[in-house]
């Protein structure tokens, strides 16, 4: 949907939507406790018995829905002051945007719960199918809304709320194992500690992504918050494209770690490797779409975020290590540990924002970034090697990420020669090329596989 955002509204607007959607999010880990989280960890102490997994789910969800109603009466009486404190520019509105934006991440939270159940259950044809389906008629529906009636930014969080809530209607109609009004400690209280153990970890983890464009909003106008959000939006296609990895590997590793035997270090390191692949190589992607915003919008403003495109993707670099690491820690279960960590993290890009970003404005930001998405993976690093006897192998790692950064710097020398565009495209190109020579054993029973059922 970014092309009509481009071009139906303008970086003030796309600064506020950013603004009052990342409150939402907040709001949203902290009233849902992230359950879903528990559930995908607590679901491998159930599955061996469909009723009782079932029973559990059900359970989750019931008790999910209680916490988002008790949450919105609590946000609907007091988001307006809420709004009022945390943002210097009084067009951000709590009425009607706010809630709409509240009201969706609360009915995704429930909606989650079963979703979780379906993808790790590997019911992949159902998960894909409900998803895809929310995904289309978000896009209709906002379209129309844009395009038809020039709702603007109202339109969009509409748009995303009318699908999550015909879903929530779909699940607590037809599948009525979810809805269970008799909540019982057994199930409900093991993930509830979990959840709160873990929920410093979740509200810092995703505080310390949007923090960035809080700061922003205390120095500079909404039209810079707009841009930078626009960067970050496009840089975070990362996070959606590693995340449907994150939900292919977990059952494999997660059960991999729980065998424990011979084989489980050799899949880790396999995992690893491939996830180090899909980063790197979903950067020069993101590098690519970035440098070639002129194909979506001609708007003079939007496009001048295009020279700080190659900063962004190498601030996001220690990501790619830093995600692995951290679904290798979940396995097991040191939340308290994992909240040290962030906060750590987050504090520390928060002092680095505010030194950094009066004085160098969107540069400041993404400097800020770099060095805490460092010192994050070096913190997470140490911890893993404590909490599992099993061992990364760095060197192999490290072949996939050296290239990319030497191609990184060449794109920041070159695009001011021959211009982003060409640049972006050499440097995507280069590393198709070295991630084929580098996996190429990897490829060829792929590609051999590939070639028969061609003949």
């Amino acid at each position: 949907m970014l092309p009509l955002y481009l071009i139906k509204i303008s970086p003030s607007e796309y600064g506020a939507l950013a603004l009052i959607s990342i409150f939402a999010s907040l709001f949203g880990v902290l009233v849902s406790l992230q359950l879903n989280v528990a559930v995908n960890t607590f679901y491998f102490d159930y599955n061996h018995d469909e009723s009782l997994l079932k029973n559990y789910i059900g359970q989750m969800f019931s008790f999910a829905i209680l916490m988002s109603l008790v949450a919105f009466g609590f946000i609907y009486f007091s988001g307006e002051s809420m709004f009022d404190f945390i943002f210097n520019n009084n067009s951000i509105a709590f009425f009607p945007l706010g809630i709409i934006a509240v009201t969706q991440v609360l009915l995704a939270s429930c909606n989650s719960i079963y979703f979780t159940y379906l993808k790790n259950s590997v019911r992949v044809k159902e998960f894909v199918f409900f998803n895809a389906l929310i995904i289309v008629f978000q896009i209709l529906i906002q379209s129309i809304l844009i395009l038809v009636y020039d709702f603007g930014i109202l339109g969009i969080l509409l748009g995303g709320l009318i699908p999550v809530v015909i879903m929530f209607l779909y699940l607590i109609l037809t599948k009525r194992f979810l809805v269970n009004v008799n909540l019982k400690s057994k199930y409900v209280k093991p993930s509830l500690i979990f959840s709160i153990g873990f929920l410093p970890v979740a509200f810092l983890m995703l505080f310390g992504k949007q923090i960035d464009r809080f700061i922003l909003e205390r120095y500079m106008n909404l039209e810079q918050v707009g841009l930078y959000a626009l960067l970050i939006s496009i840089v975070g296609l990362f996070n959606i494209l590693t995340r449907a990895y994150d939900n292919a590997i977990k059952p494999i590793l997660y059960q991999a770690l729980k065998n424990d035997d011979n084989k489980t270090s050799s899949t880790l390191n396999k995992m690893y490797n491939t996830y180090t692949v899909i980063g790197v190589f979903s950067l020069a992607a993101i590098l690519l779409v970035g440098s070639h915003l002129y194909l979506i919008t001609d708007n003079p403003e939007y496009l001048s975020i295009t020279d700080y495109f190659p900063f962004a993707i190498l601030a996001t670099i220690p990501v790619v290590l830093v995600k692995y690491e951290i679904l290798v820690i979940l396995f097991y279960k040191k939340t308290f540990l994992l909240s040290i960590l962030t906060l750590f993290k987050t504090v520390m890009m928060i002092g680095l924002m505010i030194l950094l970003i009066p004085q160098y404005g969107i540069y400041g930001a993404i400097g800020g970034l770099l060095i805490s998405n460092i010192l994050n993976f070096i913190s997470f690093r140490l911890l893993q090697t404590r909490l599992s006897k099993y061992k990364f192998k760095y060197q192999h790692i490290l072949y996939r990420i050296v290239p990319f950064l030497a191609l990184m710097v060449l794109h920041i020398y070159l695009g001011e020669i021959i211009g982003h565009s060409w640049s972006s495209l050499l440097v995507f190109g280069l590393t198709l090329i070295s991630l084929g020579y580098i996996e190429k054993a990897a490829l060829k029973p792929m590609l051999k596989y590939v070639q028969s059922k061609i003949q």
